[in-house]
């Protein structure tokens, strides 16, 4: 899955320089053209804090409710810091044993390696110890998605009980970006190291993938010194083979996209860690 996965990331940031470089009508060909390509339905919103602008392409897509899978553990991990539930971004989670599909679940983890991991077991053991009413007191707060009364405490992000759009999830990441007082300065400078990706002297990239068996996300930000962009986007995936876009090298059909093209290949962020979690 090596190709595959940097090319959903450098789909990304084609993205965010096509939105730089190009109008919105040629965003919105140009986004037509690529899903066209794929035969698949998805949605992608980017928004720049800076120049307060955001792109949309597919926006009925961006309204539709999924569950936010592993892009959830953003929150997790924040709330776990914030109530003490883990002591640190080192806390250790002791494996029992159990044997995953997944290899990289069968093993010790940090809350750090977890989240990269997107180790199931070792967000299942936080979500029983935040509780119910917590859970739903932060949603509120920061207005995430919609959470339904009676909901499954370990496994709510993947099964339908919590649903969120594409538009939700950049509103969301906004106010995390700008620190809002939901948490604490602390627990935010202990979640980025966390949620970083990547960095370059151009940029630092903070993102989360995820996947419920139906639908894979890729949400984050990045920092550089002109701007932030906040990114969200969504496609229908059926199974894994199908969690990553194909190499969208060719779907390059001008000069134009294809010089895009090459400058992102230099700026491929680490390999994401795809999996429903």
């Amino acid at each position: 899955m090596g190709n595959d996965s940097k090319s959903i990331r450098t789909f990304i940031t084609l993205w965010i320089l096509f939105f730089l470089f190009s109008n919105a009508g040629a965003n919105e060909l140009i986004f037509q053209e690529l899903f066209s390509d794929i035969n698949r339905e998805g949605t992608v919103v980017l928004r720049s804090l800076n120049e307060n602008r955001t792109f949309t392409y597919n926006e009925d897509r961006s309204l539709e409710l999924f569950p936010p899978a592993s892009t959830f553990k953003i929150l997790n991990i924040l709330i776990a810091l914030e109530k003490g539930v883990v002591g640190s971004v080192g806390t250790e989670f002791i494996w029992d044993g159990t044997n995953f599909d997944n290899a990289n679940w069968n093993q010790n983890h940090s809350l750090r390696s977890a989240f990269q991991a997107s180790c199931v077991w070792c967000f299942q053991i936080i979500a029983s110890n935040i509780g119910e009413d917590v859970y739903r007191d932060y949603l509120d707060k920061l207005d995430y998605g919609k959470l339904d009364k009676n909901f499954d405490l370990i496994n709510f992000w993947l099964n339908g009980d919590l649903r969120i759009n594409a538009q939700n999830q950049i509103q969301v990441l906004e106010r995390l970006v700008k620190q809002d007082q939901v948490f604490s300065q602390s627990v935010y400078e202990e979640f980025r190291e966390v949620m970083q990706t990547k960095v370059t002297p151009e940029y630092k990239m903070y993102s989360k993938t995820g996947w419920d068996g139906e639908v894979s996300w890729f949400v984050g930000f990045v920092i550089s010194d002109k701007d932030i962009w906040l990114f969200s986007s969504n496609i229908d995936a059926a199974n894994m083979s199908e969690v990553v876009i194909p190499p969208f090298l060719t779907c390059c059909k001008s000069r134009g996209q294809a010089t895009m093209a090459n400058f992102c290949l230099g700026v491929i962020p680490p390999r994401a860690m795809f999996g429903r979690s």
